[in-house]
């Protein structure tokens, strides 16, 4: 008799792991769909769901656990297509507007050169003001005084386009040229970010392909 209602409790145990186990699976298909469609908040959603509506199914809960580090295996891969795609981009944009500049630099004594407009370029000594963007993407408005004597302040492109007070005295060729250094700074920046972002997703990428490799030779 006892061991008549051991076995009833055993099935019973079994058929009440199978009754979580069923839907949980559910809900690791349903992230599985979100995720082929790159829907990676969604995927992420149904894997919390998962494992808070069904602590007790073992199974289920484990494959979830793994599959949470494909979504951001996958999502890492992805936004580093975008970011590779976005420095692409801006790459072009900055050597196109770079062209449209006059690259001064005197090999003997300048190890980085500026960037300036043509109407600025050459003797700045006529100037009240002068732009100028450096090989490395830093802005700097110099303002020369009666001595002739130079004051650069670097300026600090935030905006897509200059959203402060240009000085007074400021004349329409001081003003074109703080744009369109303003304009060149602002690329190099963005190229600077794209970059970056590029690199961490990279290692993002390295980080879950290792997680994801030894997780598997573990569980061999």
């Amino acid at each position: 008799m006892k061991r008549f209602f051991y076995l009833i409790s055993t099935l019973l145990l079994i058929a009440c792991a199978d009754d979580v186990e069923t839907p949980a699976h559910q809900l690791l298909t349903e992230a599985r769909s979100a995720l082929a469609q790159s829907d990676f908040d969604e995927a992420r959603a149904l894997i919390d769901s998962l494992r808070t509506a069904y602590p007790k199914a073992v199974n289920a809960r484990r494959e979830a656990l793994a599959f949470a580090d494909s979504i951001e295996l996958v999502q890492a891969k992805h936004d580093w297509q975008v970011a590779d795609s976005v420095k692409s981009f801006k790459v072009f944009e900055l050597a196109d507007l770079k062209s449209k500049f006059v690259l001064e630099k005197d090999a003997k004594y300048q190890s980085v050169g500026n960037y300036v407009t043509p109407e600025q370029a050459g003797d700045k000594s006529r100037f009240k003001y002068f732009s100028e963007v450096n090989e490395q993407g830093t802005m700097m408005l110099v303002s020369v005084d009666a001595q002739r004597k130079y004051y650069p302040t670097e300026i600090d492109v935030n905006g897509d386009s200059f959203e402060g007070v240009y000085p007074a005295g400021f004349s329409s060729v001081d003003m074109s040229a703080f744009n369109q250094c303003y304009a060149l700074a602002k690329l190099f920046k963005d190229v600077k970010e794209a970059t970056e972002a590029e690199e961490k997703f990279a290692m993002k990428i390295k980080f879950y392909e290792r997680k994801i490799q030894e997780n598997s030779n573990s569980g061999k």
